[in-house]
């Protein structure tokens, strides 16, 4: 393919900020607005939104503070899946009031000194103390919200976050979608609510939704805006439905409150992991040790699951499903086997290369068969090389050429350079490219260039000419 280039320039900025302009979203300041003072902008493990809630009519109860797992833990080791963390110190701090003309002068800071209650696993949620009780929040200024069931399919929400690059409480108003699974990355998470809400992006995780009556139904806790490929990497959450695992561009998701609503006492106010109505995942009952890397495929060097189990006096039962296959799912007992020693060597176990899709080998404990609570392996199996141009950037000058790196598809690049009448991009030797800007020394000079994803897949060379 050969493009001659005499500007470059990204969309990607722009679109972002004609799809805030819209009329869905909006940037409030303080004035009418009290009903969100109560939003705060958190520096957990990573920047996001939270929100101070009531479980309770018991005042005295902790103040309790609601955001998403991956805000509040480290979410990019391989076991993040399956880890559920309790009662641990943190550092973490948090402002609310944080409006456009209140956030510098007139803001609430509190200091995090406790999470109550993180995890991954199944759903993407935490619970933060900052020691106080609702009441000493209240006497600050700020109204907790109450919980809800979740919305209908087709009822108004707004989402009421802060991200990064607004810096300041934004409004996004939509409809709630159906109900359905979602991967992404290491993480599988059961029955979350789709919608179609505008100016979801860093930052905006952990933000609470609200229904038209202002009720808290649900939290939000990713999207596909601005996705990169097809491939369900971390920022491309993809659903799982009838048609398998697949991105539905331009779509968030939300935690609906039904997931964590029954694990508070109703009386004390306090949490409670062991309340029947609790609907959390506890602690894994099964361990896992040295996860395989996430892509695999028939050029990947990683064709096993490669794992072993940390305590190997216990026994399991296991099985392997892929999401593209119809009603295959980790959290049907069916299909596990019968329960085999924890010795078991599953370094050599091999994954079914030759078939794409998100493909999960499932771990129970013998024992647990009534509602398993499975430790879920996740692996993306990629035979697909990179099917669109890779964006450059040339400088000005025109005195160097950039490949843009756009992991999971783009993440190695090749290159070489030469006169246009003489470079045959077909017999040229390539070299790697280390990221070092490539010099242009003399006008015109072609560029051919061709790319390597995370599985190893090459997509087809490109021409590029340098005017």
């Amino acid at each position: 393919m050969k493009r001659i280039i005499k500007a470059s320039l990204s969309m990607l900025a722009l679109l972002l900020l004609a799809g805030m302009a819209r009329a869905e979203v909006d940037i409030p300041n303080s004035q009418g607005h009290d009903f969100y003072r109560s939003i705060g902008m958190l520096r957990g493990a990573l920047r996001c939104s939270a929100s101070f809630v009531q479980v309770s009519e018991n005042t005295q109860a902790p103040a309790y503070f609601l955001t998403n797992g991956h805000c509040a833990m480290d979410p990019f080791p391989s076991a993040s899946g399956n880890k559920v963390l309790l009662n641990k110190p943190v550092d973490y701090t948090v402002k609310f009031n944080y409006f456009t003309d209140t956030k510098e002068n007139a803001s609430i800071a509190l200091h995090i000194d406790k999470l109550i209650y993180a995890t991954m696993k199944e759903t993407d949620f935490a619970i933060l103390s900052a020691g106080a009780s609702v009441q000493e929040l209240i006497e600050l200024g700020l109204t907790p919200y109450k919980l809800f069931q979740e919305p209908q399919q087709g009822e108004p929400i707004t989402v009421a976050g802060i991200p990064v690059a607004v810096d300041a409480l934004q409004l996004s108003t939509c409809l709630a979608d159906r109900t359905l699974d979602v991967v992404e990355y290491h993480w599988h998470w059961y029955q979350m609510v789709k919608n179609n809400c505008k100016g979801i992006a860093p930052g905006s995780s952990g933000s609470p939704v609200f229904n038209q009556h202002l009720a808290m139904v649900g939290i939000i806790n990713t999207t596909s805006i601005g996705h990169v490929g097809e491939t369900c990497y971390n920022g491309n959450p993809c659903e799982v439905d009838e048609a398998g695992a697949h991105i539905d561009a331009g779509k968030s998701y939300f935690i609906p409150s039904e997931h964590f609503t029954g694990c508070f006492n109703t009386d004390s106010g306090l949490f409670d992991l062991d309340q029947f109505s609790c609907r959390l995942p506890t602690p894994p009952s099964v361990e896992i040790e040295n996860y395989p890397y996430f892509f695999s495929g028939l050029k990947a060097s990683n064709q096993y699951w490669k794992f072993t189990l940390k305590d190997q006096e216990t026994r399991v039962r296991y099985k392997e499903v892929r999401l593209s296959d119809q009603k295959e799912s980790c959290q049907d007992i069916n299909g596990y086997s019968e329960p085999v020693s924890g010795m078991t060597d599953f370094s050599g176990w091999p994954i079914a290369v030759d078939r794409e899709g998100v493909h999960q080998f499932c771990l129970i404990k013998a024992g647990d068969s009534d509602e398993p609570l499975p430790e879920v392996i996740q692996v993306f199996v990629d035979n697909t090389p990179p099917l669109e141009a890779p964006e450059v950037f040339i400088s000005p000058n025109k005195t160097a050429f950039q490949p843009i790196f756009q992991p999971p598809e783009y993440s190695d690049f090749y290159y070489a350079t030469g006169k246009p009448a003489e470079l045959n991009c077909e017999k040229v030797t390539y070299q790697r490219y280390y990221r070092i800007p490539i010099r242009i020394t003399e006008h015109p000079t072609k560029v051919c260039l061709y790319g390597r994803d995370y599985a190893n897949n090459e997509s087809q060379y490109y021409e590029y000419i340098v005017e």
